[in-house]
């Protein structure tokens, strides 16, 4: 049987935070606030990326 890894900070916090339930709609508002701001973080980290490794739209058409 495989074991459950234990609860991360971020599970933690959210659990502490949302302790009662709430409406579908505000969940999926959640879900979306939280959508947004991973989806940042993933373009901020990319950007870094591309200025690090110098990288233009031509090597992006290069690649396709």
């Amino acid at each position: 049987m495989k074991s459950l890894k234990p609860l991360s900070n971020v599970q933690m916090e959210l659990m502490k935070i949302f302790n009662t339930n709430i409406d579908e709609k505000q969940l999926l508002e959640i879900k979306g606030l939280l959508a947004e701001y991973f989806s940042k973080k993933v373009d901020e980290e990319f950007s870094k990326f591309e200025e690090k490794n110098n990288l233009t739209s031509e090597d992006y058409t290069n690649w396709a």
